[in-house]
């Protein structure tokens, strides 16, 4: 019997977050960074297993999460830490964190298993605020997601928010972005090979299973396989933004958004493996 996608998710999770460890060892990276990341793994994979419980629905989950952190998002684009004439970030005590990474991976797969003119108004309103923040790298996410979505499973209200989706990130393409790249976070995908070929290749590894998951439940049938693929698609999407720009390098640098964000989204992969052309639960957390 196959793993199901969601088990893969935890244990890519984990591997990615090691082979960041590794790297940021290798670089001579604050402890604090090593810390940070590893307890937004424990954090985000406490709060994925809540996502999870039995007796919450997806459309549920869906219906109560995406509004509340469509809203975080706009917030920030008000209330954030600005710098650089962005406005991504909030302060948790010494720490920055920024939202976007947070809630947007799991908003957009959520987006693809429960579609409701609730959870489209609640991506109108992220593509909304990522253009306001202004947040060129997420925004372009966005748009990769909802486009694959939209040619895997057009209807109505994908079309609308990817419309919408294209829209701010139109916006944040006519907005200067002068953000500097910060060691350990930025540019990873380059500047590990700085340190030392093996380290390159490590981080490269550690990229590459961030796709793993979404692979794993490609032959399931429905939205099942739509989450999978939505879900590879935003972290392809995310790395390939670290890879051209300077925004934040996925769980194998330093920030612990992403390992949030990343472990939250694979709460959205389907716990089930395909056995027989028939999809049956699998036990445990995946």
């Amino acid at each position: 019997m196959h793993q199901s996608p969601r088990t893969w998710g935890y244990v890519c999770a984990a591997g990615s977050l090691l082979l960041g460890i590794a790297y940021l060892v290798a670089a001579d990276a604050p402890v604090r960074m090593i810390a940070v990341n590893s307890a937004a793994f424990l954090i985000g994979s406490f709060f994925s297993l809540v996502l999870m419980r039995p007796g919450l629905t997806e459309k549920a989950t869906s219906a109560l999460a995406m509004p509340f952190m469509a809203l975080v998002l706009l917030l920030t684009a008000f209330l954030g830490q600005q710098a650089y004439g962005a406005t991504r970030w909030i302060a948790l005590g010494p720490l920055l964190l920024q939202p976007s990474f947070v809630v947007l991976p799991f908003m957009l797969v959520s987006f693809s298993i429960e579609r409701s003119y609730i959870t489209t108004t609640a991506i109108l309103i992220a593509a909304l605020a990522l253009a306001l923040q202004p947040d060129r790298g997420m925004a372009g996410a966005m748009v990769f997601a909802l486009a694959v979505q939209a040619v895997l499973a057009a209807d109505r209200l994908v079309l609308t928010a990817l419309v919408g989706s294209v829209a701010a990130f139109v916006v944040t393409l006519l907005t200067p972005d002068n953000l500097p790249a910060m060691p350990y976070v930025e540019r990873v995908l380059y500047s590990s090979f700085d340190v030392h070929v093996i380290v390159g290749i490590t981080v490269l590894c550690g990229s590459a299973l961030l796709f793993v998951p979404g692979l794993a439940g490609y032959r399931l049938a429905g939205a099942d396989r739509v989450a999978c693929i939505s879900f590879s698609g935003v972290w392809f999407a995310l790395i390939l933004a670290s890879a051209l720009g300077n925004y934040p390098t996925p769980v194998v640098g330093y920030s612990g958004a992403a390992v949030l964000g990343y472990t939250l989204s694979v709460s959205c992969l389907p716990g089930r493996t395909k056995i027989n052309n028939r999809t049956r639960p699998t036990k445990g957390v995946g």
